[in-house]
């Protein structure tokens, strides 16, 4: 995790083969993900329990996949997927999701991102 003041609000990626640009909006709620990734369908599953809308980037249907995984290493710390954020900051992979999930956490980190 980033100290408050190091922490991304914005994660965008180009690439010479793809000029496009995905942007998270601090609010959002985003999954980037691998389709064939047991993990990814894992915390995708605990977003679907608690029937919150969330936003999947599936980096393995990209052009620009392993560009943007690299990238999601240097801003995360971590490469793997999937990586989760919610109101714009890393909360980390399935695992560290299904965990805030289970303490009662991750309700109010989401809420707390349309309570602005």
């Amino acid at each position: 995790r980033f100290p408050r003041a190091l922490r991304p609000t914005a994660l965008s990626a180009t690439t010479p083969q793809n000029s496009g640009t995905i942007s998270l909006d601090p609010s959002a709620l985003v999954i980037f993900s691998k389709t064939s990734c047991p993990f990814c369908v894992k915390a995708k599953d605990v977003f679907e329990a608690m029937k919150v809308s969330y936003r999947v980037v599936e980096i393995d249907e990209r052009e620009d996949g392993c560009f943007l995984q690299h990238t999601l290493g240097i801003l995360t710390g971590s490469r793997t997927v999937p990586r989760v954020f919610v109101n714009g900051v890393c909360i980390g992979g399935a695992q560290q999701t299904i965990d805030l999930y289970k303490k009662g956490e991750l309700l109010a980190l989401i809420m707390k991102s349309y309570l602005k």
